[in-house]
């Protein structure tokens, strides 16, 4: 097992110690990696034509998380995954 290999050459505290999580920072990368995309949700047709969602709202999120205002990221990540997805299934989210 790779642990039994790793005792020869990392310490045992690290070796033996509990696992630990890892958190994706999507809440910064939508502030500056990802704020163009966050940014153009609010004019994705795909999301627009659906009827579902107000272009406003969105507008405000993103630019309201940009400037840390507020967290939004939990519901912009999830746009962007449906717009992303949507996209690439050829999704007609006015059906749904």
């Amino acid at each position: 097992p790779l642990k039994s290999l790793a005792c020869n050459l990392v310490p045992s505290e690290v070796v033996n110690r509990p696992k630990k999580g890892f958190i994706v920072p999507i809440s910064e990368w939508m502030k500056d990696e990802l704020a163009g995309l966050t940014g153009a949700l609010a004019n994705d047709e795909r999301l627009l034509d659906s009827g579902l969602f107000n272009a406003d709202e969105i507008r405000q999120m993103a630019s309201d998380h940009k400037k840390g205002l507020a967290d939004h990221h939990t519901g912009l990540w999830s746009l962007l995954m449906l717009t992303r997805s949507a996209h690439n299934i050829n999704l007609d989210l006015s059906a749904c």
